[in-house]
């Protein structure tokens, strides 16, 4: 059962962002020494909020979602990927 208190605080936005920037965080820091990280921005608006090159031609793409899995990364994530390469692709949240 969850509180009033807990529901206001998945509702802020203060909150989410703190959560979205924990949600990129962690894999940078995770990364091994030498990985590149970056936001990757399309002239047409579709992004992927993180981009990790592990190695060179190793690409992974994250896509943070709040709240997670609603709603799943969409066309414009996917096509991005299949523009840079992106070895792996994950949806965090």
């Amino acid at each position: 059962m969850r509180s009033r208190c807990h529901d206001r605080r998945l509702k802020s936005s203060l909150f989410r962002r703190a959560r979205e920037g924990f949600a990129i965080e962690n894999p940078i820091l995770a990364a091994p020494a030498g990985s590149a990280a970056q936001l990757y921005r399309t002239p047409g608006g579709a992004e992927i909020d993180l981009l990790l090159e592990l190695r060179p031609g190793k690409l992974r793409a994250e896509e943070v979602k709040r709240p997670p899995g609603k709603p799943p990364p969409g066309r414009g994530f996917h096509s991005t990927c299949d523009a840079v390469k992106a070895n792996r692709r994950k949806a965090a949240g």
